[in-house]
């Protein structure tokens, strides 16, 4: 098969849901955060250690931060080098950055110290690559694989391997079919499956993979492996999570319709429910919840005019199908989404045919928040609080058949008249209404919590351990009022 086209796929390793707030009411929304310094698109964002993003890539040495506590970007120096299109960003195990290629003449690497602020030259490339794949080993070391040649006439199957430690790149084994924009996932057995992709037929003309195969960091060899159940390409940079079940979801890809699960036991895909709204070039995050969030990207209108998409939907692990849920509020493809600490979901610039600019600055937040019920002052009705007095006043988070109150971080918990006031002075565990369950106690500092005469209501809000984020409310009556 031979086509031109510009489309993704992409992994991400799924596994069984857990216990947690998932099951209570849950409200799914997109809101806006600060622009990027710049306009950019295919582009890079990756999650820094310490909760920031870093933004790179787009013929650009500009390189950006990304505060989630500020909901703000700015500038974070320059690269050493502008990178255009087809590189990649892998966080290192010591919360390093590697930047690896792009752009088919750069054998040159670097790595962004988030400690120093500082971009710094390490080993080259033994050969100048961009549209490969970067995959961070349990070993700490990294596998790059396949890609374009320096001309980009022709398509790689040669691999390295970058050790943090010595700064060097090293040639691995072949791979067995070489591939560009292929698309590549650790799993949980340490090995690296990489699938899909494409192959130079002609200029300007590419071939499209079914194709996969395994790396085993062990023998430093790639094998084959079962076929994509359709022929995918385009791979474009998303976070891979592993969880329980250890299976790979690959979605996107030339007129795909349906997704394909890879199953490390079987070595076999095979095809998912079908996604609401065919579309390519879109983002693929993995939620705390399980679910695996597609936002935007490519698609063909009945018309047949090519349009861009502020459509979203999920996919659930667990019924195999995919669900609508909010749009952004910007239709854009070839953005970038990062998964950040508190569970939200960044999406940054992209692009949008028909747009004046091809290129935007503009990014937001996907959130899930789920709804808990509160009980303040418990055991106590009406709940009189006497506002700016030096007390505490004790909220209570209930366990119910949907929620396990134990499951919240507590350090994140706020609570007051607009439930971002107090943090907690002290919590713990206990029932507290006599059904056998563990609820979370917390107790506030009044005078910290904003509430004044003629507050009626206060709120509370937080994460639980897995980043999900939650929300509850409860009626108060203020006394002691003049």
């Amino acid at each position: 098969m031979s086509t031109k086209h510009a489309l993704v796929g992409f992994v991400a390793v799924l596994g069984a849901l857990g216990f947690m707030a998932g099951g209570a009411a849950a409200q799914e929304t997109w809101t806006p955060t600060g622009d990027m310094v710049i306009e950019r698109r295919d582009h890079i964002a990756t999650l820094l250690i310490d909760g920031r993003v870093l933004i790179v890539g787009w013929y650009t040495r500009l390189a950006e931060l990304y505060d989630p506590g500020t909901g703000t970007f700015s500038p974070a120096g320059y690269t050493l080098f502008s990178h255009g299109q087809g590189p990649t960003a892998t966080r290192l195990l010591d919360g390093r950055v590697l930047i690896v290629g792009g752009d088919s003449s750069v054998t040159f690497t670097e790595i962004y110290d988030p400690l120093t602020g500082n971009f710094s030259q390490t080993g080259s490339l033994n050969v100048a690559r961009r549209a490969h794949t970067a995959t961070l080993l349990a070993d700490g070391r990294v596998l790059i694989a396949g890609g374009l040649d320096a001309s980009s006439t022709g398509t790689l199957a040669s691999a390295e391997l970058f050790d943090p430690a010595a700064g060097t790149f090293t040639f691995a084994g072949n791979l067995n079919i070489a591939r560009f924009a292929q698309t590549a996932a650790l799993l949980p057995n340490g090995k690296v499956l990489v699938a899909g992709g494409e192959y130079i037929l002609s200029p300007g003309f590419a071939g499209v993979l079914s194709s996969a195969e395994l790396f085993d960091p062990l023998s430093d060899t790639f094998s084959p492996t079962g076929d994509l159940t359709t022929a995918r390409c385009c791979a474009g940079s998303t976070e891979t999570q592993v969880l329980g079940n250890g299976k790979a979801l690959v979605l996107g890809g030339f007129g795909a319709e349906a997704g394909d699960l890879y199953d490390p036991a079987t070595g076999t895909f095979s095809a998912t429910g079908n996604l609401n709204i065919r579309r390519g070039v879109p983002s693929a995050s993995l939620l705390p919840d399980g679910r695996v969030l597609v936002a935007g990207g490519a698609i063909t209108l009945p018309d047949g005019t090519a349009a861009t998409t502020n459509t979203a939907e999920t996919y659930d692990p667990a019924t195999d199908t995919f669900t609508q849920t909010a749009s952004m509020n910007q239709a854009r493809q070839q953005h970038a989404a990062t998964r950040l600490s508190n569970g939200q979901v960044l999406v940054t610039g992209g692009g949008a045919i028909g747009s004046s600019e091809f290129g935007l600055k503009s990014a937001e937040l996907f959130s899930i928040t789920a709804t808990v019920a509160i009980d303040i002052k418990p055991e106590g009705f009406p709940n009189s609080i006497y506002p700016g007095r030096m007390a505490r006043i004790p909220v209570a988070i209930l366990t119910s058949d949907t929620f396990d109150a134990s499951s919240v971080d507590a350090t994140t918990v706020r609570f007051g008249a607009t439930g971002s006031g107090a943090a907690p002075a002290h919590w713990a565990l206990e029932d507290v209404d006599g059904d056998r369950d563990a609820d979370m106690i917390l107790q506030f500092n009044i005078q910290d919590t904003g509430i004044v005469c003629g507050t009626t209501a206060a709120s509370l809000t937080g994460q639980t351990i897995d980043g999900q984020t939650i929300k509850g409310s409860d009626s108060i009556r203020t006394v002691g009022c003049q």
